[in-house]
């Protein structure tokens, strides 16, 4: 059991402004109906964020609970592990890039019930919500592949070696995608 001293989130009544106590950096807030909640530019101050829901409920005053990141084999009972940690990173990375719940947006048995290329397609549409990914294709098809290798339904498909292959292929800069240019065709030069 985590025994960190520090207080993360705040949880919010439903229909409730968030209001944030002086300790809570101004960008990170935490809402019983909605989950996580940032202003995209800054998740940095983030120390510890529980995957699973074992602190939904306000006993616990330090480390809160995501209502979204739980993995699929979690809901069957199975033990955490670190496959479901991954399962869960996944969700994490899609929330930090584009700012919402992947699993608020879409239904996760809809998302399993898709082979690769439209698990890929979902991930994608959801990552076009930030600006800067929406218009480097390249960028933005390297990320999703990574994210969809977090985000298999079987636990051993979540291969921490091919997803280690996927993060220094991001870090040299050789996306390995060839998309004819760096802007989405349906970007129209206008975003902000």
């Amino acid at each position: 059991m985590c025994d960190c001293n520090v207080d993360i989130f705040y949880i919010g009544k439903e229909g409730e402004a968030p209001s944030l106590p002086p300790n809570l950096p101004k960008y990170i807030v935490q809402h019983e109906e909605i989950g996580l909640l940032t202003d995209k530019e800054d998740m940095s101050k983030v120390d510890l964020i529980d995957f699973g829901i074992s602190f939904e409920e306000p006993t616990k005053t330090k480390v809160w609970g995501t209502k979204y990141y739980p993995a699929p084999e979690n809901e069957e009972g199975w033990c955490a592990s670190a496959k479901s940690d991954f399962w869960s990173l996944g969700c994490v990375l899609l929330y930090g890039l584009a700012g919402k719940n992947f699993f608020e947006e879409y239904d996760r048995h809809d998302y399993l019930n898709h082979d690769d290329d439209g698990q890929l397609l979902l991930i994608d549409d959801h990552l076009r919500e930030n600006r800067c990914l929406r218009k480097n294709i390249s960028f933005r098809m390297l990320i999703g592949d990574i994210i969809h290798h977090l985000l298999q339904k079987d636990p051993s498909k979540r291969d921490p070696d091919t997803i280690r292959d996927l993060l220094r292929k991001l870090e040299s800069g050789d996306y390995g995608y060839d998309c004819g240019n760096s802007q989405d065709e349906s970007s129209d030069g206008n975003d902000t």
